[in-house]
């Protein structure tokens, strides 16, 4: 129960070919496939992880690598390690993942439930301008904002550190900073608070 196992079936000879693995996630709670290579999970401790089969891997899986049976147990020979993605802490425990548009002419997100009862979604975003835009302004946020707790938006998992994910909830703290620190963003963006905030808002727009 720890990470995945990539195999294909081979019905006709009865064979079971693993030929790649991952090695994080820890008690997976739930696996959805978001295309042909790309494969989300969940785990017990909250963690949301996407992985990616390598292309060398996705084309020839028929020259996998099988089981070797020892005289003891069962091992898993060779095995190459698939692409981490991204991962993000929800921190809670996720029981439901979702692949829908709330609306037909609404972006496709990742709805998720979690055992408390939250609900909330993941957006992918495919502009670079906007994913280094977002990258920015969580750099100046977090030079801007005081936690109070020792975890941050960097590494807010006590087990895999936060990687291509960005928390709109932190995002949205911009707009309650001082008036000094918002000038500060500003200059350093070299964008005007009013376009940030829109954006942010455009965000919400492609989902609901």
């Amino acid at each position: 129960n720890n990470g995945l196992l990539i195999s294909k079936i081979i019905i006709e000879k009865f064979e079971i070919n693993f030929f790649a693995k991952s090695t994080i996630g820890k008690y997976i709670e739930n696996i959805i496939l978001l295309d042909y290579d790309t494969i989300c999970i969940s785990d017990l401790n909250g963690n949301f992880i996407v992985f990616r089969i390598p292309k060398e891997l996705s084309i020839p899986i028929e020259k996998g690598y099988y089981l070797s049976l020892s005289e003891n147990s069962i091992k898993f020979e060779k095995l190459k390690i698939i692409d981490l993605i991204s991962v993000h802490n929800i921190g809670e425990n996720i029981k439901k993942i979702l692949k829908l548009c709330l609306l037909p002419w609404k972006n496709e997100i990742l709805l998720y439930l979690t055992i408390l009862g939250g609900i909330g979604c993941f957006l992918p975003l495919s502009i670079k301008k906007e994913i280094m835009f977002l990258t920015n302004l969580n750099l100046f946020l977090h030079q801007e904002s005081i936690s109070l707790v020792s975890l941050n938006n960097y590494i807010n998992s006590p087990y895999y550190p936060m990687k291509r994910m960005f928390d709109a909830e932190f995002c949205e703290s911009i707009k309650f900073l001082p008036n000094s620190a918002k000038i500060s963003i500003s200059k350093g963006l070299k964008v005007k608070i009013e376009t940030i905030t829109k954006y942010l808002d455009s965000l919400k727009l492609k989902v609901l």
